[in-house]
């Protein structure tokens, strides 16, 4: 049995595909000045909402805007991401 059978085998041999690449990674690189908007509108939208839930909402809000706020961080961590691939 010769080395790439061996390998095909386990599944380890190299993949020459082209890793898949989402539409906001390729807006994202075409326009790098999108990406500090859209970053500043991100970290803009989470200064509002965690004031928001300082002040003071019913348990439903709370909750929700807590949802809410995760996500945001999420999206703000996979643009800056994309920002570093560049």
């Amino acid at each position: 049995m010769t080395k790439k059978e061996v390998l095909s085998m386990f599944g380890l041999e190299k993949s020459k595909r082209k890793l898949y690449e989402f539409d906001l990674e390729k807006d994202l690189h075409k326009d790098p000045k999108k990406c500090k908007e859209l970053i500043a509108k991100v970290e803009k939208e989470k200064s509002d909402l965690k004031n928001r839930l300082r002040t003071g909402t019913d348990k439903h809000e709370f909750e929700d805007g807590g949802i809410i706020l995760k996500g945001l961080e999420a999206l703000e961590k996979v643009i800056k991401k994309i920002e570093g691939k560049k």
